[in-house]
């Protein structure tokens, strides 16, 4: 249970409503989350490896293509806690914005003066 730090009363069950609906959501998106930062973190090692490799070992040390490995593994890396961190915030956003009465969407269709 939380304390909100409002005496406003379009807050008057929030309390509730976050032990009954947002403290199990985010319990239950927790392991996604913790994968989406393990892979990070594999992916960060293994393209220092790659790097260190061809530092190491290659006898083309280009600093362009040492970049750009590292920029390709960096972005990769990032995108999986991106994804996560972008699921996770729809479905907070969404269910708290049901519990004021408002409609949320995290995606929007595409415009008809496109087809």
């Amino acid at each position: 249970m939380i304390h909100v730090p409002s005496d406003r009363a379009d807050f008057d069950g929030f309390a509730t409503f976050y032990g009954d609906e947002i403290e199990p959501y985010l319990a239950e998106k927790e392991s996604a989350r913790r994968k989406a930062v393990a892979q990070m973190r594999n992916i960060f090692f293994a393209t220092a490896a790659v790097v260190a490799g061809v530092i190491l070992f290659s006898p083309f040390k280009d600093i362009i293509v040492l970049i750009l490995i590292a920029v390709i593994g960096g972005g990769t890396g990032y995108s999986r806690v991106t994804k996560a961190r972008a699921d996770i915030a729809n479905g907070l956003l969404s269910r708290i914005s049901e519990f004021f009465g408002f409609g949320y969407t995290g995606k929007f269709d595409r415009p008809a003066f496109i087809e």
